[in-house]
Order: C-alpha cells, then structure tokens, then sequence
C-alpha cells in the first residue's frame, strides 16, 4: 500500500491497527493482580484533582491486564448501580471508572468511551475528573471530526469547558495541558470558526493557551508531551521556528522505553513536517505579496507618468491653439495701424505662453531634477521673448 495514496482517514486507521497489534504484543508482560491487590491500588489513590491521581489511573490502566479491566473493575460498579453503595464503595467505583475510561481512550475505542461516560453521567457527573474525562473524549471528537459536525456554538462551549477544568484541577498540570491542548485542536480543525469566535468575543484564546502551557512546562519541564502542544500553539501564532525547536525538544525528552514510543514520535515527526510546509507556504505567499506590491508601485508610476504626459500635450495643444487664435486676433485688430506693433504683441504673446507652459510643468515635475531645469530654461525664455517683444513694439 503506498501511503502517499492514502487518506486521514486510512493514515489514522493504519496508526490504530499499528497501535492495538503493539498493545496486543505486549499483552504478556500485563500484571495479573488479585481483587484484594486491585482494591488496594484503588483505595490508595489520592484526591482526584491531584496530578498523582491522572498518572496513577493513567498507569493501572496501561499496566493492568486487560481481563482485569475488562471483567474485574466494571464488577465494582454493581453496588452504585444497584443503589446500596457506602462510600467507600461509592470512591472505590469511581476509580475504577476512571480506569475504565482511560483504557477504552488509550485503545482509541472512542465510541466504548463515549458510551461509558454518558451511561454514568448522573451518577458521576459531579466529580471534578468526570469533567476532565469527559474533556479528553470531545477533545477526540474534534481531533478525528468523529461524527460531529462542529459549529460556533460548539467549538465555543468546548474551550469555555476547557478553562473551567483546568481551574477546576488547580493542583493538576493535567487540566492545564488539556486547556492548552483543546485550544491548539480548535485552531488546527476549525481556524475560521477560532477567527470569528475570537473576533466576537474578544478573547485571545491563542494568549491564554500559551501562558497556560508555559506554567504547565514549569511544574513539570520533563514531559515530552507538553513541547509538542506548545510547538502546536506556537505554529498556530505563526511562530513555525520556536515550533520546531520544541518538537526537537519533545523527541528528544520522550521515553523510548515506552510501548507506543514509535507513534508518539511519529506524531512529533508529523507535525514537523506540517510545520515545515507551512512556513515554506507563508514564506512563498510573503514573497509574491511583494512582487505583487512592486508590480502594483511600478503600474501606478506609469499610470502617472502617462497621465502627466497626457497633461503636457493637452497643455502645448491648448497653447498652440491660443497662440494661434491670439496671433490671428492681434493681427487681424492691428495690423492696419501698424504691422510693427502687431507683430511685438505675437511675440509678447508667444513669451506669455511660454511662461505659462514652464510653470505648468514645474507644477507637475516639481523644482528638481532634469525636466526642472528645461522648464525654468523654458520660463526664463518665455520672459526673455515678453520683454522683447514689449521693447520692439515700444522702438
């Protein structure tokens, strides 16, 4: 299969039968725990906004096997239920929920994870990480345009349930990242509706993603993860040089020890090449924009040198055309007293004209430069033939 043929659809289904065949053969190294094990881990778990509690939950549902998922845990979600859970019985279903979810999401069995969170909304929709969980699964959604066809409306009510999570997970670097995540996703997916949302509401979402991922680097400089979506809201500034340096950083900090080492930095690898693209598109549009400038100088220079052009021969051609109306006038009037007189007024006239036709072209030329200097000599001229004429009529 050639995968220049392929499309996002089949790219992303080949990346998740790569995925689930590298899950499967690592199967065996699974641990196979007792109930009162499993209960242990659950019970030991600490408060859910905590960033121990996303990893730990993160991590059983890596570690564990999936017999144990998939029939011990949902076994704790019988007394809830049922009704007659206490509380310890009611923690220790939650976290087993929790587990559940996570699997299901890193199987990338989206509509299983779907259907557990909805299935137990009311019971456990109250609970901070619910919502978290609950973030990650749209964020998923808007990633693989899973059945969604998302709007202004949409896109909006998912960045306000992003920013309310991570406030709500204050002590959880986690809840930043998905903040700053989800805002990356709507400019990559969505970037006309980030415009008009951002031009309406007059929020910089793009401002407070970074400052949000920023923070989320200085709790915790280590996680490859965070470089790469800090590389995504770099790129969606425009800024494709720091985005790459922090894809650089992002393979060079991610753990080659881990299963799914290959796709993460196949992932980095991918958005690089976007990156790349990108800038060499903004680099190309930037260099025609100029050309284009030039083009657009240069035909307005010559659209004003063929109008001023066009000026100067409507000017001599009105000149001519007074001269000549003005020599046939003064001569036809004077001629019978004196020719002599006549013919100083025409060269009187001729000056004038010729004064007036300088002046006419220093307005349009200025005072410097070459065609300055003929118009003044033209000027000086036309005084020269007024004075002279004046001095023969006079003799």
């Amino acid at each position: 299969m050639e995968t220049a043929n392929l499309t996002r659809q089949e790219v992303q289904a080949l990346a998740l039968d790569v995925y689930r065949q590298n899950q499967a053969a690592e199967k065996k190294g699974k641990q196979l725990l007792t109930r009162d094990e499993i209960i242990a881990l659950l019970s030991a778990l600490p408060e859910e906004s905590e960033r121990k509690f996303e990893v730990d939950v993160v991590g059983f549902s890596v570690d564990w096997d999936e017999s144990i998922i998939q029939n011990e845990l949902p076994q704790f979600l019988a007394p809830v239920k049922a009704g007659t859970a206490n509380a310890a019985e009611e923690q220790l279903a939650f976290a087993a929920f929790c587990v559940l979810v996570n699997y299901e999401r890193r199987m990338k069995n989206f509509s299983a994870e779907e259907r557990w969170l909805q299935d137990w909304q009311d019971r456990f929709g109250g609970h901070i990480f619910y919502n978290h969980m609950l973030l990650l699964s749209q964020m998923g959604q808007l990633e693989n345009f899973r059945e969604t066809q998302w709007n202004e409306f949409s896109i909006r009510d998912l960045l306000q349930l992003a920013r309310k999570n991570s406030t709500a997970l204050r002590h959880n670097v986690g809840g930043l990242h998905a903040f700053a995540e989800t805002v990356a996703l709507a400019y990559e997916n969505t970037p006309a509706l980030m415009a008009r949302i951002q031009e309406t509401d007059h929020i910089n979402w793009l401002t407070g993603a970074l400052a949000a991922i920023e923070e989320t680097l200085r709790v915790d400089p280590d996680y490859a993860k965070f470089y790469c979506t800090y590389a995504r809201l770099l790129a969606a500034d425009g800024d494709y040089d720091a985005a790459l340096n922090k894809l650089s950083i992002a393979i060079d900090k991610e753990n080659s020890q881990r299963s799914d080492y290959a796709i993460r930095v196949g992932r980095y690898l991918t958005f690089s090449q976007q990156f790349r693209a990108r800038k060499e598109l903004v680099s190309m549009e930037s260099a025609m924009q100029e050309h284009l400038e030039q083009y657009k100088s240069a035909l307005e220079d010559q659209e004003k040198q063929t109008l001023v052009k066009n000026m100067e021969f409507l000017g001599l051609f009105s000149g001519i055309v007074s001269f000549t109306i003005g020599s046939l006038t003064i001569s036809g009037a004077i001629a019978e007293q004196s020719i002599k007189s006549a013919a100083g007024l025409i060269v009187v006239l001729m000056g004038a004209l010729m004064g007036v036709f300088a002046a006419f072209g220093i307005i349009l030329h200025g005072a410097s430069g070459k065609k300055a200097l003929r118009n003044i000599l033209v000027l000086l001229m036309g005084f020269a033939a007024v004075i002279g004429g004046i001095a023969f009529c006079l003799n």
